[in-house]
């Protein structure tokens, strides 16, 4: 229609009549977006209740290890201490820490190539001249007139300085060293070793507290892990990239460099782990696996709980678990129980979910099955 004959056929109606229409039109034009916003906000809310399904289906299941499995252990027993506090790693967590998820990796298995290149950046960053180069299926080793550098294929890297390492600052860093002597050498140790560390803030913790069989300090040695970034961030700098620095017997130098490289697995995906008051539920429960179940008690009262990642050779993913200290039962003939020094040992509870995994751990008193 032509707006002639439109303007002709709108002058045959009355004011009346168009100003009702146009007061219409404009109810309805004021309406529809009310419509669009709740049909926008279904849209969400379908979202958010299918993301955990969407979530579920892409993260594959996790199968967690077995402390038994094909003769592997986590080479950790029962520890002797004072108390359960005494044994300190300097893990960032408290129970006050909360995350709602974290990464889990695939169990390391370096490439020969892979392995090659971490060897060469380690000489790189202590000045190592050249030497001789050797591997095989599980290990690939340099070794030089200063030093032998061991890069493993499941994630750890071995320094061995030969003849020690040694630092007139470090006199009193030996074997069986109080937390004080230890403390007193983290600055030159830090100095002496910013290459090697290679991190942007670096932090130093200390590892001991145990005695052995014989009622002797064990004493204590310098840990570093990268402090830089997120709570979270420096949570998994500390569990799979820290680097130790171990003293001699007889003190004054550095004996052996252990460094975590776990951090360099193959990421499977960020898992949904559960809370501590959970975990605590599944403990009692006995969902959990351990090295020391010979001397477990009857009943489980723990003295100390942690997050940690476990890196042992039986298990296939590096995953969280709830680390709970439990005071165990000592029937040996040492000098530390002979003294009054109480056995302590660990349990460990999966952190990760129990809807992604393939089965919770049962403890039966011998194993976890």
């Amino acid at each position: 229609m032509k707006e002639t004959a439109v303007s002709r056929a709108a002058a045959c109606f009355s004011d009346a009549l168009l100003s009702e229409t146009d007061a219409l039109r404009k109810k309805r034009q004021r309406r529809r977006p009310v419509y669009s916003i709740y049909i926008a906000a279904a849209a969400c809310l379908v979202l958010l209740l299918s993301l955990p399904l969407l979530l579920h289906k892409t993260l594959p299941p996790l199968t967690v290890g077995d402390f038994f499995a094909e003769g592997e252990g986590d080479g950790m027993g029962g520890r002797y201490a004072e108390t359960a506090d005494a044994l300190t790693d300097g893990n960032p967590w408290t129970p006050d820490t909360a995350f709602s998820t974290l990464p889990v990796y695939a169990h390391c298995a370096f490439s020969e190539e892979e392995r090659l290149s971490l060897l060469r950046d380690t000489a790189k960053r202590l000045s190592l001249p050249d030497g001789d180069i050797t591997a095989d299926a599980f290990f690939t080793v340099l070794k030089t007139d200063t030093a032998t550098v061991s890069v493993y294929a499941e994630g750890d890297i071995t320094i061995q300085f030969t003849p020690k390492r040694r630092l007139s600052a470090l006199t009193d860093y030996a074997y069986g060293c109080t937390a004080a002597q230890a403390t007193a050498c983290i600055t030159p140790l830090k100095e002496a070793f910013s290459e090697l560390l290679g991190m942007k803030k670096p932090h130093a913790v200390l590892e001991g507290g145990e005695y052995d069989f014989f009622a002797r300090p064990t004493g204590y040695t310098v840990a570093f892990y990268d402090a830089a970034g997120s709570e979270k961030q420096q949570f998994l700098h500390f569990q799979l990239h820290r680097t130790y620095l171990y003293p001699t017997e007889e003190g004054g130098g550095i004996d052996l460099v252990r460094i975590y490289a776990y951090d360099r697995a193959k990421k499977v995906g960020d898992y949904p782990i559960i809370s501590l008051d959970e975990a605590t539920a599944l403990l009692q429960n006995g969902n959990f696996i351990t090295a020391v179940g010979d001397d477990l008690p009857e009943t489980l009262a723990p003295e100390k709980v942690a997050l940690v990642y476990r890196t042992s050779h039986a298990d296939s993913h590096y995953m969280p678990y709830y680390c709970f200290t439990v005071r165990l039962r000592d029937d040996t003939h040492t000098d530390a129980r002979e003294k009054g020094i109480p056995l302590f040992g660990e349990v460990y509870v999966p952190a990760v979910q129990a809807q992604y995994l393939t089965a919770l751990p049962v403890w039966d008193g011998t194993t976890s099955k």
